[in-house]
């Protein structure tokens, strides 16, 4: 479960400082009231995806304050008062430990333009929460999962993969992927329900098996061995 829990969050983090994070709040005050500026268009779509990467930048710089010193600060209660001048949901989860946008940005570019030119990056994004959300401290989350969302993220990264298979993040979605086939797997309960996703689960861990990602990998190479194992019983 270590290796899962570090190949769905190898990310690079940068540490909060007070001036560029307030250059940040600034940036999204700028693409905020470019998203809803009335005049419609790419460029208000553009405003807004842009919007959710920079609330995602200091999303990541508000964590990696947390990690360096165990607990929130006066600055990030600061800074989420200011998000929230925009109607922007930055929280703090205390049982993860870690600061959550709820990405109602890349939604909103999503029902705005469902084929804009940022629209594989924005399902990514959502992609990448619902995977990452799930994934928890307690190795039984694998095991103990709520059946009908996996089956939802199926759903969803199938149709990323189908519709992006050239993207950069491909290749973290077939990760993503084959580790909800496994889940789906574990969690179907009826033999005859479980077995079709064992075994789109074997074959989708056994191409992870083969990633240059060292961390998705040997998670990949853990899981393979389970699921082999369960399918021969």
């Amino acid at each position: 479960m270590a290796l899962l829990v570090a190949a769905g969050t190898a990310v690079a983090h940068v540490a909060l400082d007070p001036e560029r994070a307030q250059q940040i709040l600034r940036d999204i005050a700028t693409h905020h009231a470019a998203s809803s500026s009335g005049r419609g268009g790419d460029g208000e779509a553009e405003a807004l995806f842009q919007a959710g990467e920079a609330v995602n930048t200091l999303v990541d710089m508000l964590n990696q304050d947390v990690i360096a010193h165990g607990q929130t600060s006066v600055l990030a209660d600061a800074i989420l008062r200011q998000l929230a001048v925009h109607a922007i949901a930055v929280s703090y989860a205390p049982r993860e430990r870690r600061y959550v946008y709820d990405l109602a940005a890349y939604r909103e570019y999503l029902r705005r333009t469902p084929a804009g030119p940022r629209a594989a990056d924005a399902r990514f994004r959502l992609i990448a929460r619902t995977f990452h959300g799930t994934l928890g401290p307690d190795p039984a989350a694998l095991v103990n999962a709520d059946l009908p969302a996996l089956l939802r993220a199926i759903a969803a990264e199938e149709g990323f993969l189908r519709d992006h298979p050239g993207h950069e993040k491909a290749a973290e979605v077939r990760f993503f992927l084959a580790v909800d086939y496994y889940r789906a797997f574990r969690n179907a309960g009826d033999p005859a329900r479980a077995r079709p996703y064992g075994l789109r689960a074997r074959q989708a861990l056994e191409r992870v098996t083969r990633s240059s990602n060292p961390f998705e990998a040997r998670a990949a190479e853990t899981l393979l061995e389970q699921t082999v194992d369960t399918l021969s019983q």
